[in-house]
């Protein structure tokens, strides 16, 4: 499916020559590389493509960020109008799931936890009884059916953080951070609802990883357009010291592990062609090889593969 109507885009232009200060911190960020342009966007297909822009690593407190951004006006309606089925999981398929139930398991904290970008309340869901469950999510549908799982609804937007008026044994945030603005002030928004002595549990991709560091801005998870900042183990101790929390592990896994060998090979071979040779893969999607719609996606013909099966995500627990 496509998006109809206009869409207002920023229409600054990023360049290796231009000198960046970093929105979170103010240090000064360095160039990493032009972004491909996208023509999807939350699982949808765009009547137009989506600019790219530039990837930045700020020196000092290590976030790296997408350059220039989409306003956060064009975001959210691209978030409304998104595929309804886009973040859907199965609860076995997830291990950041698993990552945080076992420290939500293992620590001794009331059993509220307020889930930020819940989408659908799978995660919460998956908790079981005996946990108080509440969400914010902006996706209409989604929320409606996190809503049918017992999941109380307090919040369609991230900009109300600072305005609940409320404190929970858990904040979680999974799957969230690649999409604000600005990382820091979100976790500084998390851990004021959280108790003293509660968690805050984000998980996201990391930069670090070594199928990112091979890529940098052509990876395919920076390249998603909804996708605007990313951090690593680095940021997460700058984060914590900045704000006050104990940084209580940072765990680093792969969203796809339990895909078959022969589907992992054929992704990180995908991905060496891509990074060595990407005019060979550009004229082959040409040519529509290897199942590429060449008319319909003719937008994504330089869009990196999918490396879903690298351990290229980290989850991290703080403590306040």
């Amino acid at each position: 499916m496509r998006f109809g109507g206009r869409l207002q885009l920023n229409s600054k232009k990023a360049s290796p020559s231009q000198e960046l200060t970093c929105h979170s911190c103010g240090g000064r960020a360095r160039w990493r590389g032009r972004i491909p342009d996208a023509a999807r966007f939350a699982g949808r297909y765009l009547d137009a493509p989506l600019p790219g822009g530039g990837l930045y690593a700020c020196e000092s407190c290590r976030l790296n960020f997408r350059f220039p951004r989409l306003p956060k006006q064009t975001l959210d309606e691209l978030y409304v109008r998104g595929a309804a089925d886009t973040w859907e999981a199965d609860d076995g398929r997830r291990p950041d799931w698993a990552l945080a139930r076992e420290f939500l398991m293992s620590a001794s904290v009331p059993k509220t936890v307020l889930d930020v970008g819940c989408f659908d309340g799978g995660f919460l869901d998956s908790l079981g009884a005996g946990w108080d469950r509440y969400g914010i999510e902006i996706h209409p549908d989604a929320a409606g059916r996190a809503a049918q799982r017992g999941v109380a609804i307090v919040s369609n937007d991230i900009d109300e953080l600072d305005r609940l008026d409320a404190e929970f044994g858990v904040v979680t945030a999974l799957d969230l951070i690649e999409h604000v603005e600005d990382p820091l002030l979100v976790l500084k928004q998390l851990s004021r609802l959280a108790r003293r002595g509660g968690l805050v549990i984000v998980s996201t991709g990391n930069t670090e990883a070594g199928s990112w560091m091979l890529l940098g801005s052509r990876y395919y998870y920076c390249a998603i357009p909804e996708h605007v900042s990313f951090i690593n183990p680095l940021w997460c101790a700058y984060a914590a010291e900045k704000l006050d929390l104990t940084l209580v592990d940072v765990a680093q896994f792969s969203h796809q592990a339990e895909r078959g060998l022969v589907r992992r090979a054929r992704q990180a071979a995908l991905n060496m062609i891509y990074a060595f040779l990407p005019g060979l893969m550009v004229a082959a999607r040409s040519l529509g090889l290897g199942g590429f719609d060449a008319r319909r996606q003719r937008y994504l013909r330089d869009y990196p593969p999918n490396w879903g099966a690298a351990r290229d995500h980290l989850l991290a627990c703080f403590r306040k």
